[in-house]
């Protein structure tokens, strides 16, 4: 047994797979830290990952949200069975809830491919190296932007979270931009 959870862990740390989650240790109880490349961060253990499909967004690291995906698909209600009858209507269609969180942290790298050919880029700033932006929305919505900026490359987290959730979710928002590290940084 100690040797297959060995395999599935190594699997989970893999490059191009998921992120790997890890509970205990220095984690809260009820949370777990997600790790996918450099980035690291601890989440409650019910924000559980989203499928990132890396060639349709292949600066994605983790998408987190609230439902998460089977969350919502087990919401909606059972598809009627086929009938074939020409006089049957078809059933009008059946729309999947909208979530009220969605995290998305994404990495952009190399910085020269960020900057216009014949300029060079940028020096590392350390005054910048972490920017935490907030912003209210006029429906009473709100987002969150932390940026970590390092030598290489830059990570942003964006979170936004809808008029109805902001109030309750807003301090676990926070704890979760708090913890979040990039190694090496």
């Amino acid at each position: 047994m100690p040797v297959r959870t060995a395999l599935v862990a190594a699997m989970l740390l893999l490059p191009g797979c998921g992120p790997a989650a890890r509970t205990g240790g220095d984690v809260p109880r009820g949370w777990m830290e997600l790790r996918m490349e450099e980035w690291t961060m601890q989440v409650p253990r019910e924000w559980e990952p989203d499928a990132v499909f890396r060639p349709d967004s292949p600066t994605t690291l983790i998408r987190i949200t609230r439902p998460s995906e089977r969350e919502r698909q087990a919401m909606l209600p059972p598809s009627p069975p086929p009938t074939f009858h020409p006089l049957d209507r078809t059933a009008p269609p059946v729309r999947m809830p909208d979530p009220y969180l969605t995290l998305d942290v994404f990495r952009f790298w190399p910085k020269s491919d960020l900057v216009p050919p014949g300029v060079s880029p940028s020096p590392f700033d350390p005054t910048r190296a972490r920017t935490l932006r907030r912003r209210f929305d006029p429906d009473g919505g709100r987002e969150w932007i932390l940026e970590i900026d390092t030598h290489e490359r830059t990570y942003s987290a964006f979170v936004r979270v809808d008029a109805g959730h902001a109030a309750e979710v807003s301090d676990t928002v926070e704890r979760v931009l708090a913890s979040a590290r990039v190694r090496g940084s």
